[in-house]
């Protein structure tokens, strides 16, 4: 909590369709603590996540563009950082590699610390994109599992780097009657 209220967390999602980052990421919303936390979900793309995210935070859409359109890029980082101090962002939660290409370089310009959450290993032969990604400053990084941790260990520093399996929300309980019969 900041001095004036919940802090001010902005989430940035590559994509706005559903996925399991996507699920992982909706999941933590319906359940995020709203006396400490305000939401704010930045996606790099229209879809429908934008409906699903609807009432569980503030929802900022960004043109859809490829990371080699630079000035596209650019305009969305420039974006993005607009966004940070209109809504004076006191956190950026960046997940893979993509949104920490862009969460990298707001954090760098504006100094908001950043959590880098990390779904996937890199490629088996990790392309430029890939090299530059990972060395952008980020305050925080979490793995998702072992694998990504040890294969992102070739091409980072990940003695600092944290192990947090994501957690789901399982839905209610089948009815016991239903199960009686299967």
């Amino acid at each position: 909590m900041t001095g004036r209220g919940p802090s001010r967390i902005l989430f940035l999602e590559p994509v706005a369709e559903r996925g399991g980052a996507e699920v992982v990421l909706l999941s933590l919303l319906h359940h995020l603590d709203r006396t400490r936390f305000e939401p704010h979900v930045a996606l790099l793309a229209d879809g429908p996540l934008v409906g699903e995210l609807e009432g569980l935070a503030s929802v900022h859409v960004f043109p859809y563009h490829r990371v080699r359109q630079v000035t596209a890029t650019l305009s969305a980082i420039r974006g993005l950082c607009a966004l940070g101090k209109r809504r004076e962002i006191d956190g950026l939660h960046t997940q893979g590699t993509k949104t920490h290409l862009y969460g990298g370089v707001v954090r760098v310009l504006t100094g908001v610390p950043e959590l880098w959450h990390v779904y996937d290993p890199p490629p088996e032969r990790p392309g430029v994109i890939d090299r530059v990604v990972t060395r952008l400053p980020a305050d925080a990084v979490v793995f998702i599992s072992e694998s990504p941790l040890r294969a992102f260990g070739a091409l980072m520093d990940t003695a600092r780097a944290e192990v947090v399996y994501p957690g789901i929300d399982p839905g209610p309980a089948p009815d016991p009657g239903l199960l009686a019969t299967v």
